[in-house]
């Protein structure tokens, strides 16, 4: 960057996420420490239903997503994009037509996909809380469409990843539609969890668009001040008191109406598997994150000197250079701030440090 706020040295990113209830793609300024999106767009197609009975893609949900794809292509071209990752998930790598699907979609984004095994997206998921909350210590889930996936996070690293079949489409298909036996699937299944059964931590991080919506009907609720979900804690008690709610009244509970129509019907069995998990691991709080496998993907790519580097202080800082008068003076008042709280004795916390900087830059 420039000191006039001019960036000069960046290339935008894209990720392609292939999931078994949509297809997304989201364009970033550039790979950094912080991701700026430039373009966030989706489209439901379901590439998860019936894929556990018939072990296949459904050709109609197939031509659904490559159809989308198909525009994302011309999306990215348009951009002019720099770098393309395209990453897949449950849906396609249990699909016996998966690696047919991928060949269609490579034609059609000009670049060769991966299929993430259930490991491998139990690890990035957990990168992209260690992305987004870089002080995080506790089991982390990510509820796709077509699988569950659990991890532990502790100082900066992931441990003991594992996947279960327990998406909330492939719950709705394996259980019928029917809640009683989609509760009895889910505990049988979570009884099966090494890393449930050995975690001692209190704090269970909720990632997934269900679990998100989830959190938003909580807020909703609530009447919580802020429009976000990034980091919203609340205690397990009440996400579990929601979560019964949702089961015994299937789904038609206060505010519902704040959660998008093709999200209604698939959470309550997120309700299902939320409260099988709160339960088994005797929780205390949750916390739910926006960030996931596609952050924790990118996240990977970094350099190991810009991995280290604190989020909030590398995004003050480019905020600075976008919107700042002068630089320089901001970089001035975090060393005169600095210095007068040495003179002063004034004590501060790292996190009160962290801030200060934070400030300054702003």
């Amino acid at each position: 960057m420039t000191d006039s706020g001019q960036k000069t040295d960046m290339a935008s990113v894209a990720v392609l996420d292939i999931g078994s209830n949509s297809v997304r793609l989201v364009i970033y300024e550039h790979l950094g420490r912080t991701l700026t999106p430039l373009f966030n767009e989706k489209t439901n197609c379901t590439l998860g239903r019936g894929v556990a009975k018939d072990k296949k893609i459904a050709p109609e949900n197939a031509s659904k997503a490559l159809k989308a794809i198909a525009r994302f292509g011309l999306v990215v071209k348009m951009m002019e994009v720099k770098a393309v990752y395209v990453i897949a998930t449950s849906a396609v790598r249990e699909a016996s037509n998966g690696k047919k699907f991928m060949a269609g979609v490579e034609l059609l984004m000009q670049v060769k996909g991966r299929i993430l095994s259930g490991a491998q997206e139990a690890h990035y998921a957990a990168r992209g809380i260690i992305f987004g909350m870089p002080d995080f210590a506790g089991l982390v889930g990510d509820l796709g469409g077509g699988s569950l996936e659990l991890s532990i996070v502790g100082a900066k690293k992931d441990f003991d990843g594992e996947t279960h079949e327990l998406g909330v489409i492939r719950l709705e298909d394996d259980s019928g539609f029917s809640i009683p036996t989609a509760i009895k699937i889910t505990k049988n299944l979570l009884e099966k969890s090494t890393v449930l059964n050995k975690s001692r931590h209190e704090t269970f991080c909720a990632i997934g668009g269900t679990w998100r919506a989830f959190a938003q009907l909580m807020q909703v609720r609530s009447n919580y001040p802020l429009h976000m979900v990034q980091n919203y804690q609340v205690s397990a008690a009440d996400a579990l008191n929601l979560a019964h709610e949702l089961i015994k009244y299937n789904g038609e509970v206060a505010g519902i109406e704040t959660v998008s129509r093709s999200r209604r019907p698939l959470l309550v069995y997120g309700a299902v598997v939320m409260a099988a998990v709160l339960e088994k691991g005797n929780f205390k709080n949750i916390v739910f994150s926006s960030h996931g496998v596609r952050e924790g993907y990118l996240f990977d790519r970094l350099p190991a000197k810009e991995a280290k580097k604190d989020p909030l202080i590398v995004a003050s800082e480019e905020i600075c250079y976008l919107r700042a008068r002068s630089v320089v003076h901001a970089n001035e008042l975090v060393e005169f701030t600095q210095s007068f709280m040495k003179e002063t004795g004034e004590k501060e916390s790292s996190s009160q440090r962290r801030l200060r900087h934070a400030a300054c830059l702003l």
